[in-house]
């Protein structure tokens, strides 16, 4: 019985000794580096198509925001959490026009007759002033 005692205290012992690496691992893992880029990038089509965008562009930066960090994790797949990137991108805004014709208010406004009482416009002149949004 006694030597069955010794045997396991001996073998307890064994098991539940000290790792002497573990402080090297220690130190290692606390000086691992990441490996860090910058990058100014430019969406090619070739890009585009890979994003699955049929029209070349974004249709708004919230897209935009959503899509580009996988693509450029896959673009540049070593690059770590320190890393830099300025992307220029397309962006889909269409163009907003808004017509406005001028009245004899208008013209009253700024010190002109009406269009139909003055010789300061003939009767087929329309005035269109487009604001683009």
């Amino acid at each position: 019985m006694k030597k069955i005692f010794y045997s396991f205290a001996i073998l307890s012992l064994l098991f539940t000794s000290c790792n002497p690496m573990e402080d090297i691992y220690n130190e290692i893992d606390a000086t691992e580096t990441v490996i860090s880029g910058e990058a100014v990038f430019t969406l090619t089509d070739a890009d585009y198509e890979t994003l699955e965008l049929d029209y070349g562009n974004f249709t708004s930066i919230d897209n935009a925001k959503a899509d580009l960090p996988a693509f450029l994790t896959n673009k540049f797949p070593v690059w770590g959490a320190e890393s830099l990137a300025e992307v220029t991108f397309n962006l889909y805004s269409p163009i907003k026009f808004e017509s406005y014709v001028v009245n004899d208010a208008d013209y009253a406004a700024i010190g002109l007759t009406s269009l139909n009482n003055s010789g300061d416009f003939n009767d087929f002149f329309w005035i269109q002033v487009s604001k683009w949004s």
